[in-house]
């Protein structure tokens, strides 16, 4: 994971995905945990994100989300894991798509980290902007 994380802040996409890509397999063929191989595809599609490819991010995203839910993950883990979708769908343009991964991703970090805690006001100001983009202004004084 860290390894995926220095190709891809070195901006060496090729590397990053080729990293991720090794860890998913690997992790497959030692029958890790559904959690584990859910990180990989998690850290696969922040690659593919970062690269702008964002047909494969939102796959492996949604992916990595939907193993999240059905092996009941950490909820921190399932947040994160929308908070990424959601920062796909608003790369994308699906704005309905993000504001919902949003509500429910700040719903998680609400009740796990709390209501102060860094990682909610992130998420509240993901939500805002995507609903100024939609022009919806009331709502983003909320």
């Amino acid at each position: 994971d860290q390894i995926v994380q220095v190709h891809l802040m070195m901006g060496e996409f090729d590397l990053a995905k080729a990293s991720a890509d090794q860890a998913i397999k690997i992790r497959k063929n030692l029958n890790e945990s559904g959690a584990v191989i859910a990180q990989g595809l998690h850290n696969r599609a922040k690659v593919d994100s970062f690269a702008n490819n964002y047909v494969l991010a939102k796959q492996y995203a949604e992916e990595a989300l939907e193993l999240r839910r059905k092996v009941n993950d950490l909820p921190v883990s399932i947040m994160y894991s929308l908070n990424l979708n959601a920062n796909i769908a608003m790369a994308e343009g699906r704005f309905d798509d993000a504001d919902e991964y949003y509500q429910e991703a700040i719903a998680i970090s609400t009740q796990e980290l709390g209501e102060k805690h860094g990682e909610t006001a992130m998420l509240k100001e993901n939500l805002g902007n995507v609903r100024y983009r939609q022009k919806r202004y009331q709502e983003t004084l909320k």
